[in-house]
């Protein structure tokens, strides 16, 4: 076992990694909040923050939960974005539609087409561009 200064060391790091990390998610969420308050044609879908950072979101008769998780994927820590569909059966479960990672700068392991830079979850294009694939994901899903 580790002396016990480097695993306290190492609880702290993590903990540094995930308010950084925290903070990049919470950009994200500012950025779709801001686009459906400036962009009329986004009437009908509705954002929730509830209350252990995960996101509920309705459009149309869909509802989708969206939530941020902190892990270690290959010894880098990163954020985790799962999107989910929830199903209209209360005894379906619910269906991932969309997942990423992204690390302490916002930038996603999303891929790119055409050569683009790319997706950061805290630039508005992008993460209009993530909430826009995920309706239109929920949409191609039955229910």
């Amino acid at each position: 076992m580790e002396p016990a200064n480097n695993l306290i060391a190492e609880l702290i790091s993590a903990t540094d990694r995930y308010n950084q990390l925290l903070a990049r998610y919470n950009e994200f969420i500012a950025q779709i909040t801001a686009l459906l308050k400036a962009d009329d044609r986004f009437i009908d879908v509705q954002i929730t923050r509830n209350p252990n950072d995960s996101l509920t979101i309705t459009f149309l008769d869909r509802e989708l939960l969206v939530t941020f998780k902190f892990s270690t994927i290959e010894g880098s820590r990163v954020g985790y974005i799962n999107c989910y569909l929830k199903p209209s059966e209360p005894e379906t479960e619910m269906k991932n539609i969309h997942s990423f990672s992204f690390n302490a700068q916002g930038v996603t392991n999303i891929e790119v087409q055409n050569d683009n830079d790319p997706y950061e979850i805290h630039n508005h294009k992008d993460a209009v561009n993530i909430l826009a694939y995920w309706l239109k994901q929920s949409l191609n899903e039955s229910l």
